[in-house]
């Protein structure tokens, strides 16, 4: 998906990870996870939200999160319930329940990312 029309939300929790991962496959399969895990919790507080890893095209190619809403919801509440949910997820979460979602699939993830990235 290309962010057409979604509002590019990159956390800074997650550092330079986003920008400079040698391996995107991988990174989409995380933040395909995220996005798993953050929807439900967002949803509740943000029932119009879509959130949704998409391609960023600035100084480079990347993945990042996109994210639609409605003008009722202020960014900056958005973003405050993200990071700290991405940052409990990643202290709480055992890694075995990313690696669970990360090959209990038949998703071929390389093939996602290569769709995701492609080049228009």
């Amino acid at each position: 998906m290309i962010n057409d029309g979604y509002e590019i939300y990159e956390p800074e929790i997650l550092g330079d990870w986003l920008t400079v991962v040698k391996n995107q496959a991988v990174l989409v399969a995380f933040l395909t996870w995220l996005v798993d895990q953050l929807r439900p919790r967002l949803i509740m507080r943000f029932p119009e939200l879509s959130l949704e890893v998409v391609k960023v095209q600035y100084l480079g190619t990347y993945p990042a999160f996109g994210l639609k809403h409605t003008e009722n919801y202020a960014p900056e509440a958005i973003a405050t319930l993200m990071e700290s949910t991405i940052e409990e997820l990643l202290q709480r979460t055992p890694v075995h329940a990313f690696l669970e979602f990360l090959f209990a699939g038949d998703v071929d993830w390389s093939d996602l990312t290569k769709q995701l990235l492609k080049t228009s």
